[in-house]
């Protein structure tokens, strides 16, 4: 399944930055939800989707840098990181854009879900690092896909 996610989301963000994206399972990881949110950060934008009809989160985070990459690249630049921007908080409209591509994560789920349920995945939330620790309680047993 994580495979087909994976597929689904370079699919997607090919599409979506106008560009060739590659990506690839790096680990796939059981661990408890508080380690998980150490390993990300503080410096990570955090997507929490909804994983509706089933009970539960789906969480996807990706570095500031990677964001501001994305928001360059949707925006009509060539997807650098600028230095600058990285000690500033984010726009409405950078938030906006973002959350777009929480969108297309979420909807990157539905297909390898569909022998299991008829998912209807929905963003609920999104953060910056550890401030998305109350949506899972910190001892939840989790599976961490990796991606590159």
């Amino acid at each position: 399944m994580a495979l087909c996610i994976i597929a689904a989301l370079a699919a997607s963000f090919s599409g979506r930055l106008r560009a060739p994206v590659e990506a690839r399972l790096s680990a796939l990881e059981r661990g408890i939800y508080e380690e998980y949110v150490a390993q990300i950060g503080t410096s990570s934008i955090v997507v929490i989707i909804d994983m509706s009809p089933l009970q539960g989160y789906a969480v996807a985070a990706f570095g500031v840098d990677v964001a501001f990459g994305i928001i360059d690249r949707l925006l009509g630049g060539r997807g650098k990181r600028n230095a600058k921007a990285m000690n500033r908080e984010l726009t409405d409209i950078e938030l906006a854009l973002i959350r777009h591509i929480g969108m297309d994560i979420a909807r990157s789920l539905i297909d390898p879900w569909q022998r299991v349920t008829e998912l209807e995945p929905d963003v609920t939330e999104l953060a910056l690092g550890a401030q998305v620790l109350h949506v899972v309680p910190p001892s939840e047993f989790v599976i961490t896909a990796w991606y590159e």
